[in-house]
């Protein structure tokens, strides 16, 4: 992995490390604003779901106390005394002897206009009785609800004001009961109302969403048996039918109120408000809860927003990076496009210095190590050169030489030797065989020295000219090889006498390498002069060679004509392919 990794440009790795942090710090400051944000809208329900709360909880506590108020005020005025005095000084006297006319007068038409109860109850030795004042009622009738029986033996003796829990009535109907002692001088007599649960429903349900409880809060009453004491928002008859599940209802301590996050009796995740309530002798646990997705709908929001920015910003941020590294690295990478032409041999490089930081003063010291390479290629390139050329022309010396010792020496004296053989010839009968088998011999080694001379220096190239060395040369590749030979030339001859040897040179060389390697049937040869160039070029259709894998080829043949060439300061291309044959083209100014 790091192998690869290392083979990366550095604009790619600075681009990915970059923007891996930016996307490391865009996760860790939307994490941490998303994590500050979710905790403050969890406090900030947490509050608000309390004050709700402690407003129900204020309304509750105001309409009970105020029901004790009124029922205490009733049982302390003389009239209501004197209603019920034939029960207070007649030991035997029932409910029933209530002067109805009287009650409904002073206590029933007070109740109608009160409107939050359902009866009005007295309780003494012989029982409970009620009478419903909105009917118009006759008399008192008992009333047996074992509940409120139990309740009532169990306050009677301690309180004043007997308070009972939610029971249901003979009607199947949820309500509660508040009973508070007649003042008379007879104790056991109590008088008091039945109110309806609704009344505590009216103050704990609202569906309004902008009471700060939202589409899913709602707040509502729990018993320490876990049944629910007030109308649920979600479910119907829920009174004293719903079990509240709720960790908080099983804990035995007296005071209890906090916040937490827990499933309610819908198996729903909520975020709960909860606090006690004593109601009477009973406690009763008030929660004021709302949906967690519900009021974590502004934090997922605020979360898809981040991610939106996070993403923009990231976008933003790599694009502005990658444009950043691409300026800076863009120097690094002309740079290294400078040096891999120097590698390929191109010194004459120079990259332009915008800036003096230190990108700037290393393209500055390139550009001058590169100048100095290319004056050392140079010098060595004209050392070489000077080189070559005294190697070739010594040579050609050499060549020159060798042909007129050959041709004038060797040659002459093989001639004289073959005249005087000549001479001797028929002095014995055996000696003319052997002699005129020595002439042949000696012809033939004079054709030979004769042959070797002229392919070291061509006399025809000196005497006669380029064209005609160049004529000779095919028609002795016709002679020996038969192989189809072709000239067109426009020039005969030329009047540097190194430029027509090179140039003869460079044909004998390309057409040896046709013969020898191409394996070519047809060899063309094209010779002009265009205004003050020489252009030449050599043609087969030979099996030719790939030029590209070849270009650095070691070939004595293609190296020589290349030297040749450059030593005549003129340009040199060779195009060839797999079967089709190879094109020499050669470019040499005139020279004087």
């Amino acid at each position: 992995m790091f192998k690869k990794l290392n083979n990366i440009s550095i604009t790619y790795k600075l681009s990915g490390i970059i923007t891996i942090l930016i996307i490391v710090s865009m996760l860790f400051v939307g994490v941490f604003t998303y994590t500050n944000n979710k905790e403050a809208i969890i406090s900030r329900t947490f509050e608000q779901l309390t004050s709700v709360r402690f407003e129900k909880t204020q309304r509750l506590e105001n309409f009970l106390n105020t029901k004790i108020l009124e029922l205490g005020q009733f049982a302390s005025t003389s009239d209501a005394v004197s209603i019920f005095d034939c029960m207070i000084y007649n030991d035997t006297a029932e409910p029933n002897s209530v002067n109805i006319e009287e009650f409904n007068r002073f206590i029933g038409n007070y109740l109608r206009m009160q409107g939050h109860v359902n009866k009005f109850l007295i309780y003494s030795s012989k029982g409970v009785f009620s009478i419903c004042p909105f009917e118009l009622e006759t008399s008192f009738t008992p009333l047996v609800i074992d509940e409120l029986n139990l309740t009532i033996q169990n306050q009677i003796t301690n309180n004043e004001t007997i308070i009972s829990d939610l029971i249901i009535n003979e009607n199947g109907e949820a309500v509660f009961y508040i009973l508070t002692a007649l003042k008379c001088d007879k104790d056991g007599i109590y008088i008091g109302f039945e109110i309806p649960s609704s009344e505590i429903n009216n103050i704990m349900l609202e569906d309004n969403p902008y009471n700060g409880l939202g589409a899913s809060g709602e707040v509502y009453l729990a018993g320490s048996d876990k049944l629910m004491r007030s109308q649920s928002r979600f479910v119907e008859n829920s009174v004293l039918n719903i079990i509240v599940p709720n960790p908080v209802l099983e804990s035995n301590q007296s005071e209890m109120s906090g916040t937490n996050m827990l499933l309610d009796y819908r198996n729903v995740r909520v975020l709960s408000s909860y606090g006690t309530i004593y109601w009477g002798s009973n406690k009763w646990m008030i929660f004021a809860e709302i949906d967690y997705e519900e009021a974590l709908v502004p934090v997922y929001a605020f979360r898809d927003s981040i991610i939106f920015l996070g993403l923009l910003g990231t976008l933003m941020f790599t694009a502005v990076v990658m444009i950043l590294i691409i300026t800076i690295t863009k120097p690094v990478a002309k740079l290294k496009k400078a040096a891999d032409e120097i590698s390929d041999g191109n010194y004459n490089v120079n990259i332009p210095v915008k800036n003096n930081d230190e990108i700037g003063q290393l393209s500055f010291t390139f550009n001058q190590m590169a100048q100095k390479i290319d004056e050392q290629k140079k010098k060595l390139d004209h050392d070489r050169l000077n080189r070559v050329q005294e190697m070739i022309d010594w040579q050609e010396n050499e060549r020159q030489r060798l042909s007129r010792e050959l041709h004038d020496g060797i040659g002459q004296l093989l001639l004289s030797v073959k005249m005087r053989v000549g001479r001797i010839k028929g002095k014995t009968p055996n000696d003319d065989g052997i002699i005129e088998d020595t002439k042949n011999i000696i012809q033939q080694t004079v054709s030979d020295i004769r042959d070797i001379s002229n392919n070291l220096m061509p006399s025809v190239l000196t005497e006669f000219g380029l064209k005609k060395g160049i004529e000779n040369l095919c028609n002795e590749i016709v002679i020996n090889h038969n192989i189809e030979t072709k000239i067109v030339s426009s020039i005969d001859e030329l009047n540097n006498t190194r430029t027509s040897t090179y140039l003869y040179r460079i044909v004998q060389e390309a057409t040896t390498n046709s013969i020898k390697h191409a394996k070519a049937s047809k060899i063309i040869i094209t010779l002009h002069q265009i205004e003050n160039i020489i252009k030449l070029t050599i043609e087969d259709n030979g099996i030719g060679f790939d030029t590209e894998k070849n270009k650095n080829t070691k070939s004595n043949g293609l190296r020589n004509i290349r030297e040749r060439v450059k030593l005549l300061n003129g340009n040199c291309s060779i195009s060839s392919k797999k079967n089709t044959g190879t094109i020499i083209n050669i470019e040499i100014p005139i020279q004087s």
